[in-house]
């Protein structure tokens, strides 16, 4: 709520980043690791989708580093810690063995790219400079100092 085009922009973009994957899962149909080598996953109970919905590339792996390049833009200062986080996403996946590494690699490619063209969109940008005014007033507000604006 105090937020609101810091969750907008991140909703945003976890849309655009799994929404450009979905045309290539279509295409190429991979079966995913767990179906291939007759083993389970982290969560069995998701194990129904997943065999009716493509490996590669990787969705998620897709949304986890598309926060991430969100994220980094604004606060550089965190940059290694939220890298390392939507690159550790992606891996995930492949630990649990719902995706192929190349499906994982696909989808970090097709988060950059997605991410590259956002910079172009006026209205991603714009939402993006409020939703750093509002990370900034939150990230002062929890040091306890006033953001200046």
């Amino acid at each position: 709520a105090s937020a609101p085009n810091l969750s907008m922009l991140l909703r945003r973009s976890m849309a655009d980043a799994g929404v450009a994957t979905q045309a290539a899962k279509r295409a190429h149909g991979r079966a995913r690791p767990f179906m291939v080598m007759g083993s389970q996953t982290c969560s069995p109970q998701d194990e129904a989708y997943l065999r009716t919905d493509g490996s590669y590339p990787s969705g998620h792996a897709a949304i986890g580093w598309m926060l991430a390049l969100v994220l980094v833009e604004l606060a550089p200062d965190r940059e290694n810690a939220l890298l390392a986080r939507g690159f550790d996403f992606g891996e995930s996946r492949v630990v649990c063995r719902v995706h192929w590494e190349s499906d994982v690699e696909a989808g970090r490619l097709v988060a950059s790219a997605t991410y590259a063209r956002l910079q172009a969109d006026p209205a991603f940008r714009a939402q993006a400079a409020l939703a750093a005014g509002e990370l900034r007033a939150l990230r002062a507000a929890a040091r306890g100092v006033s953001s200046g604006g």
